[in-house]
């Protein structure tokens, strides 16, 4: 298992955005182009430069011989290849995991919040842990939690057919994270990773072997390989 990061920083505005455009697929430049505000055509230009160039490091195959299909909520999937893969962005982060099982990751900047919002997002327990912490410390709690559901039903490649509340992630004193559920499912593992100090991070996998470091690299790493 692997995980990367990358910040995109200042100076990206001066890229040839029609190169980079011509590296990816037709259909993934259409949909970017309709993004209106100049951030997310970056972070979706990079991701997807990313996944492309993790894909090509680990993989002894051709690149030409790389293709995407997505399952029937979306999830994009290699075709005949045992590789799995993620993809998550959010501020000036884009962040990826790749394995030999399914893995889901996410990333989220830490915004100002109303929390009641939680009690739709979350189960009741998830929801009582939350209000449960001192109110300095609830927001950051917050994005703990959100990443970490996050991560998991992406890991799950099933969108939101899964309930948020139908599950419940809870993180004892020590840092311990545990899923509760009606059905648990065994073999299953989260991991976080603190990148930035303004950032949440969370990786559920369904193999425990998870890296002790993030791979961190620029942007222009992405945007200099052809």
């Amino acid at each position: 298992m692997k995980i990367y990061a990358s910040k995109l920083t200042s100076g990206i505005e001066g890229i040839d955005i029609d190169c980079l455009y011509s590296r990816l697929t037709l259909e993934r430049q259409i949909q970017i182009r309709k993004f209106v505000r100049k951030e997310d055509v970056y972070r979706s230009l990079l991701a997807d430069l990313m996944l492309m160039q993790i894909i090509r490091e680990n993989l002894p195959i051709p690149h030409q011989k790389i293709s995407f299909e997505a399952n029937a909520y979306g999830k994009p999937f290699l075709v005949g290849i045992n590789l799995h893969f993620n993809i998550s962005h959010s501020g000036a982060w884009v962040v990826g995991i790749i394995d030999n099982a399914p893995v889901g990751i996410d990333i989220e900047v830490i915004s100002p919040m109303d929390l009641d919002v939680g009690r739709i997002l979350f189960s009741p327990v998830e929801y009582s842990d939350l209000m449960a912490k001192i109110e300095a410390d609830r927001l950051a709690y917050f994005f703990e939690l959100w990443t970490l559901k996050e991560s998991y039903i992406k890991m799950l490649g099933k969108g939101l057919s899964k309930p948020l509340d139908s599950f419940a992630i809870r993180i004892d004193g020590n840092g311990i994270i545990r899923f509760e559920a009606e059905n648990e499912p065994e073999g299953l593992y989260f991991k976080q990773y603190g990148i930035d100090k303004d950032y949440k991070m969370s990786a559920c996998a369904t193999n425990k072997g998870f890296p002790e470091a993030v791979i961190e690299r620029t942007w222009e790493y992405y945007l200099c390989i052809s």
